[in-house]
């Protein structure tokens, strides 16, 4: 069998074995891009034209299904957001390349309001932050291979390079997907945004924000891929702090998938994330394999905006956590306050690389590549524990989180650059 035919027959399996039936995922959307590009670069071999045809129509389906209008991937995943987003436009970009225009301009809107949704994620350094699972995949970007794990810069210049202005030619524009001209490059992602109002998306409950040094995360919405929980973690109400474009209170990110179920589950329950722990152990199955990939939301939150200040509520059973995040100067104020779930505790969970030491009464300095926070608390004792943490799939290492029970009242998390 020769190259070419070898290319011939595995196009046809991966049409005869399409990963469409039941729930459509991320999974379909590869089989799709897959094959759509090689029916774009192979043209004269039989069959790939009503090939190319047939599958760009479905790409077009498939992104109305799993992209909501306002760009955000239906796993509530901001990973997986990545990879999609790359799987939907790099048959775009490649297709635009060869002086076609047969995507619909809907399709190409839809794929600018994705890589929105990243910019608007990211900190000023390029590092994208970890919201559900991360298992670290990527199409034809290989430059993210060059980069510290999940610095998405690469991507999102080769994205808005292809978006601007459609690439001379398929080799210019392969070179470009790549990635791999971005890896030096320095852009200020941060551009235009500073002192900036939140960016909420309501339907995952995403909320994004830039001000002073801090790069802003906060999440408190429902689960995602229509309530199946896919790829989705126990985290409302989560909070995530960069400054200066490093990254300080972080998720405890993803792990793996099968090697061990308990961690899994431990990494995408409420005590691997920066929030309370209102009693959600009903969310996450236990004991089956597939029950990796699946979750009941067992609360109730959403997020509203109240002028410079951001409020989530959630509420588990009869527990309730309220918290308001807000510039305070140049600090951020974090309030919380829990009730009707006695044995609730909040956690701070730092980067590994942060180096954490006791100053008294609540306060503590936080350092990290040369930026120095202070954090206090009060309102309640703290306290510094171990955690489990994983920065990309399938890596798991220790780091160190702050435990604040969760009396009654309200406790005050203040940060500030010093």
């Amino acid at each position: 069998m020769t190259a070419i035919e070898a290319l011939v027959d595995h196009v046809n399996h991966i049409i005869r074995h399409f990963e469409c039936d039941g729930l459509h995922t991320n999974h379909y959307v590869a089989n799709l891009a897959a094959v759509h590009v090689a029916a774009q670069l192979f043209p004269a071999l039989s069959g790939m034209d009503r090939i190319e045809r047939d599958v760009r129509h479905r790409l077009e389906d498939e992104i109305r299904r799993q992209v909501e209008e306002t760009g955000v991937d239906y796993e509530f995943s901001l990973h997986y957001h990545r990879l999609v987003t790359e799987l939907f436009a790099y048959p775009l970009f490649l297709n635009e390349a060869m002086g076609r225009h047969d995507f619909s301009a809907q399709y190409r809107e839809r794929v600018d309001k994705m890589i929105r949704v990243l910019e608007a994620a990211v900190n000023r350094a390029g590092t994208l932050p970890q919201i559900g699972d991360n298992d670290s995949e990527i199409m034809w970007c290989i430059a993210l291979d060059a980069v510290p794990p999940r610095n998405i810069g690469p991507f999102l210049l080769a994205s808005r390079r292809l978006l601007a202005s459609p690439a001379s030619s398929v080799q210019e524009a392969l070179m470009i997907m790549t990635g791999m001209c971005n890896v030096t490059a320095e852009a200020d992602w941060a551009q235009g945004r500073e002192n900036g109002e939140w960016i909420i998306y309501t339907s995952p409950g995403w909320a994004f924000r830039r001000f002073g040094p801090f790069d802003l995360a906060f999440i408190c919405g429902g689960i995602g891929t229509k309530g199946y929980g896919v790829h989705d973690h126990v985290h409302p109400n989560e909070v995530l702090v960069s400054a200066q474009g490093v990254e300080f209170i972080v998720d405890g990110g993803t792990g793996f998938y099968t090697r061990d179920m308990a961690l899994r589950n431990r990494l995408r329950s409420a005590v691997g994330h920066s929030t309370a722990d209102l009693g959600f152990d009903s969310a996450i199955p236990d004991g089956q394999l597939s029950g990796l990939w699946r979750m009941k939301q067992t609360w109730k939150a959403r997020l509203e905006s109240r002028g410079d200040v951001l409020a989530g509520t959630c509420r588990c059973g009869c527990g309730r956590h309220d918290r308001e995040v807000a510039p305070a100067g140049d600090r951020l104020r974090v309030l919380d306050r829990v009730s009707g779930a006695p044995a609730a505790a909040l956690r701070w969970m730092f980067h590994p690389d942060v180096r954490v030491v006791a100053l008294g009464g609540g306060a503590w300095s936080l350092k990290r590549d040369g930026v120095c926070l202070r954090l206090s608390v009060a309102g309640a004792e703290s306290r510094l524990d171990e955690a489990v943490y994983s920065d990309f799939f399938s890596q798991i290492g220790r780091t160190r989180c702050l435990v604040i029970p969760a009396g009654p009242g309200t406790i005050t998390t203040e940060l500030e650059s010093v």
